[in-house]
């Protein structure tokens, strides 16, 4: 059912542009690790030279101040709320951008949502040092999980413009051309 709602949100907003969805972390618990909301709305405005829907999805606690702080970029604040529609939401876009949180790992364990989670390696963090990537099975630098399909990536590189271009650009090449 959820499928259905975001096909009819997706037409009542008269959407013909392939989504890429951007999901913001700005969280007051370990705030080092939130997105630069300033680089990922650069990152929109190009997308939307490159005929892309950038959609921002902001973190729930600061869904309701979120409406200027995105300039006009469309937002879902919808859901945040409702994991089924957030996840039907997430397999309906060509791509999903997550920053260092937990529902870019959700996003990893399904097997269907296409994915750069950008998680770098930031010392003065409580949960993004390189020892906890490692206690995790990963290796910094390392491409996916290895359960994680080929087109759920990890990107180790903070989220500058130039750092998510980056990663979008060799993505594209990938998988969306």
């Amino acid at each position: 059912k959820a499928t259905e709602y975001i096909k009819e949100w997706i037409s009542n907003e008269k959407i013909s542009l392939p989504i890429i969805s951007i999901t913001i972390r700005e969280y007051g618990f370990d705030p080092i690790r939130n997105s630069k909301i300033k680089e990922w709305l650069k990152f929109a405005d190009w997308l939307k030279e490159r005929n892309y829907l950038p959609v921002f999805i902001p973190d729930v606690d600061s869904a309701w101040d979120s409406r200027d702080k995105f300039n006009k970029n469309l937002i879902f604040n919808e859901v945040c709320w409702n994991l089924e529609l957030r996840m039907a939401f997430y397999n309906s876009c060509a791509l999903n951008f997550f920053y260092s949180n937990g529902l870019g790992t959700l996003a990893l364990l399904n097997k269907d949502i296409k994915c750069i989670v950008i998680n770098p390696i930031i010392e003065e963090s409580e949960l993004a040092k390189q020892e906890i990537w490692m206690g995790r099975g990963i290796k910094p630098g390392q491409r996916k999980f290895n359960f994680a399909q080929d087109f759920q990536w990890l990107s180790w590189k903070t989220d500058s413009f130039e750092n998510i271009v980056e990663a979008f650009l060799e993505y594209e090449k990938a998988f969306l051309d």
